[in-house]
């Protein structure tokens, strides 16, 4: 019995030195619906329409896991986080390669996303000019996301989302939209700063 306990004991230690994840496999081919929820906030999550994919047979699964995380976390980290003020960032990665999805939705997901308005207020920004903006794996710039909704009253945006799910896809909450410059626009800023 003393053995017994000894070995629950470690394993509820070991748990607990596993950071939060809130990640979940769930069966495109189910007929279900399924949301799954950011590790820190049940306000940030992803919803799933029951055969988003399409149809695909019971027990075709796939994995999910949404994660808040710093702003030096996300991938080109240096075009969110310096000159704007960021908010709050997101970091979501899908499989279901084995399924045969490819993570292509044939029904669109609807992803909500919440921040803290203390944290806008302490950052000097106005929750009515918030932007969220979306960058994934194969893309080297942020960008804003199209037909976002900010609800200032519930403190989120929301998105119906259609494109591709596979892979890494990273969101971020800014007070500013950022607008990448071209390098021909830094080489004339150049020559007037040295006239």
């Amino acid at each position: 019995m003393p053995r017994a306990l000894a070995i629950v004991a470690a394993l509820a230690l070991a748990l607990l030195a596993v950071p939060a994840h809130a990640g979940a496999w769930f069966d495109i081919g189910g007929g279900q619906s399924a949301t799954i929820y950011a590790n820190t906030a049940v306000e940030t999550h992803e919803s799933y329409a029951p055969f988003a994919f399409g149809p695909f047979p019971a027990g075709s699964l796939v994995y999910e896991d949404i994660s808040v995380v710093p702003c030096e976390s996300l991938g080109e980290s240096n075009q969110v986080c310096g000159e704007t003020l960021f908010i709050r960032g997101f970091h979501c990665e899908f499989y279901g390669v084995s399924c045969g999805c490819q993570g292509a939705l044939v029904v669109p997901t609807r992803l909500q996303f919440n921040y803290d308005p203390l944290v806008v207020l302490a950052a000097g920004g106005e929750e009515a000019n918030l932007k969220l903006l979306f960058r994934d794996e194969d893309l080297t710039n942020w960008s804003l996301v199209p037909g976002a909704v900010l609800d200032t009253q519930a403190h989120t945006f929301t998105v119906a989302w259609n494109r591709n799910v596979l892979g890494i896809r990273e969101f971020a909450i800014l007070t500013q939209d950022i607008t990448p410059v071209s390098s021909d626009t830094w080489g004339r800023v150049k020559v007037l700063y040295r006239r």
